[in-house]
Formats: structure tokens, C-alpha cells, sequence
């Protein structure tokens, strides 16, 4: 049985495209509404757009760990045909 190593780029992108999703849903839910300047709400857009700021920032973080996954997978598979392993 030849070596593998599962890294799952698939389900790091598809947990991208679901923060991706979240954020688009997030950003139409806040829109360009200007908000009524209570405090409440200032804190409560404040949390918001920070949660969206960090969907995007994991979303990016999602597809940078699949693609180092399939580079080091691409790589260890490199490395056991070269030693006969595969």
C-alpha cells in the first residue's frame, strides 16, 4: 500500500468559501445604512464590521493553509518516489 499524507486542501477551501459566504451575508445585512448613533448600536457595528474584517482575514488564512498543504504534500510525494516508497 503506497504512503499518503492527507493534508485536506479540499476542506480547507471549502471552509474558505464558507467564511467567504458568511461575510457576504454579513456585509449585505450591514449595507450602507448610516446607523442612528446610540451607543448600543455604534458598539454593535463596531463588532460587526470587526467579525467581518476577520471572516475575510480567516478565509484568506483557509486557502493559504491549502495551498501549503498541497505544496507539502506534493513534496513528501516527491520525496517517496524518489526513495521508491510510492
Amino acid at each position: 500500500m503506497p504512503y499518503a499524507v492527507h493534508l485536506r486542501p479540499d476542506r480547507l477551501r471549502a471552509h474558505a468559501g464558507e467564511a467567504d459566504a458568511l461575510a457576504a451575508g454579513l456585509r449585505s445585512a450591514l449595507g450602507d445604512r448610516p446607523v442612528d448613533g446610540s451607543p448600543d448600536t455604534d458598539r454593535l457595528v463596531t463588532t460587526l464590521r470587526r467579525a467581518l474584517q476577520e471572516l475575510g482575514e480567516l478565509g484568506a488564512a483557509l486557502l493559504a493553509a491549502a495551498e501549503a498543504a498541497e505544496r507539502a504534500d506534493a513534496e513528501v510525494a516527491g520525496s517517496l518516489r524518489r526513495t521508491g516508497r510510492s
